[in-house]
């Protein structure tokens, strides 16, 4: 279980016309991220739900060192190598930035 303060980063996302905001929560080391959080600006929608459980379980994948980079290659791609769900947009931005801090 990560410290109860730690450091984070909210950035947004456009995924399929739809924009998301993600908080990525960090280590001390402040380079590994161990918790997600996701939020739609069209609150209470199905998208949202399904972005915020995906989120949780992103969460709980990176506590227990599963590579982010791995969760995002194995996620269900487009034609032209987009990310298929905002799921996949999400493990996408989020191992760009981890790959940026390494």
């Amino acid at each position: 279980r990560p410290e109860n303060r730690r450091g984070g980063e909210t950035f947004e996302i456009v995924h399929d016309g739809q924009v998301y905001a993600v908080t990525l929560g960090f280590l001390a080391d402040h380079r590994t991220g161990v918790e997600v959080f996701v939020s739609a600006r069209k609150t209470a929608s199905m998208l949202e739900a399904l972005a915020r459980d995906g989120a949780i379980l992103m969460s709980f994948a990176m506590q227990y060192g599963a590579p982010v980079a791995e969760l995002a290659a194995a996620m269900s791609r487009g034609d032209a190598g987009e990310p298929a769900s905002v799921i996949g947009a999400v493990l996408d931005a989020v191992a760009a930035r981890e790959a940026g801090r390494g």
